[in-house]
């Protein structure tokens, strides 16, 4: 009964949310076509920027109620039964203190820093317009960082997992180990066996798979919402340029657009930014295993069905890389910050030039 009364409660409010954010995409269409605007800024931040504000959150609930409930508590209990079994069988200290770690540093962050902003941004924002669009605009822009914080999260965990994979293989390699330090180090290593490594490599297919479905949940939001950052993150820097190059047109203009627009773009490239970086991280993790792999081949003398395993499971870890991705579209890497940086350039140029 209280499943069924939790399960009514979350439909009603997700509809309740895809209403208020369809009224806000009719909101902004009427607000253009009545505003009539010449600026080349303004004619993208309401053709694209604002309108993908509100698909890109709608997208992400109707997702959400239609299916991806389902695979994100897969996710959840995927990566949770993963991160046990590699703390059982490595006997190391769980790393679940850098999780809450993460989830400190992304509640410190809503509550002491976006909230905050977006609230005064509203408030700002609809004393020359409309304090209702105002408020489903900022709305919107929340559940996007939301959804971009909990795909981070998903990523740390995921990068925390091949760090725990990591530090089990090193536990086998003691081709470092002086011979007068063998005994002391004794306790420290193990010997390694063939169902060792078959197991550690169940594991690493079964975290790979979970790449797959992350990528498959997240991947048209994120897909949608890195263009939507892009957009900004280079409107915004076209709104200051434009503001200190013409100051004198600005004098009407409070502080508040400065500051605003400075926050804006503090955002903006604060999201990218993190998003990629996590991202590039845990793809460096899985290079970081490939090459522990190969100290473990160094080993001598070894068993050759242990060298076997050894062999199948560097081929594993090159084959099955770990990479995230927009909906398979884009590989959510330090390059894609170069690019969307490099693209945000190129059209300021272009909208200076058109004005």
């Amino acid at each position: 009964m209280g499943d069924l009364k939790h399960n009514i409660s979350g439909i009603f409010c997700s509809i309740l949310m895809i209403c208020m954010l369809i009224f806000g995409m009719i909101c902004i269409v009427i607000r253009y076509q009545q505003t009539n605007q010449t600026d080349p800024g303004e004619i993208v931040s309401y053709t694209f920027c604002q309108p993908l504000n509100f698909i890109v959150a709608f997208l992400t609930i109707v997702l959400n109620v239609s299916g991806n409930r389902t695979k994100i508590v897969a996710l959840i209990t995927r990566l949770s039964v993963i991160n046990g079994l590699l703390d059982n069988y490595s006997r190391l200290q769980s790393t679940k203190s850098r999780n809450l770690n993460f989830n400190k540093m992304a509640l410190v962050m809503i509550t002491g820093i976006i909230i905050p902003f977006l609230l005064y941004d509203s408030f700002n924002y609809g004393r020359n317009y409309s304090h209702v669009l105002s408020i489903l605009l900022r709305f919107s822009h929340f559940l996007n960082v939301v959804i971009m914080l909990q795909f981070c999260k998903f990523v740390k965990i995921i990068q925390n997992s091949l760090t725990k994979l990591i530090n089990i293989m090193k536990t086998y390699d003691i081709n470092t180990q002086r011979i007068g330090e063998l005994k002391k180090m004794w306790n420290k290593t193990r010997k390694i066996q063939v169902s060792d490594i078959v197991t550690l490599r169940r594991l690493y297919n079964d975290i790979f798979e979970t790449v797959q479905l992350l990528n498959h949940v997240y991947g048209c939001p994120i897909l949608l919402e890195f263009l939507r950052q892009t957009i900004g993150l280079t409107v915004n820097f076209y709104y200051m340029i434009k503001y200190f190059y013409n100051l004198e047109e600005y004098t009407f203009i409070q502080p508040y657009f400065l500051i605003s627009k400075l926050l804006w773009l503090a955002m903006f490239l604060s999201m990218i930014l993190c998003t990629t970086v996590f991202c590039h991280l845990g793809m460096l993790e899985s290079r970081k295993l490939s090459s522990q792999i190969q100290k473990n081949l160094l080993q001598f003398p070894m068993d050759k069905e242990i060298i076997y395993q050894l062999q199948l499971f560097s081929g594993q870890v090159s084959e099955n890389k770990i990479n995230f991705t927009a909906f398979w579209f884009l590989q959510i890497d330090i390059s894609l910050l170069c690019t969307a940086l490099a693209t945000a350039v190129t059209y300021i140029v272009i909208l200076i030039q058109l004005k």
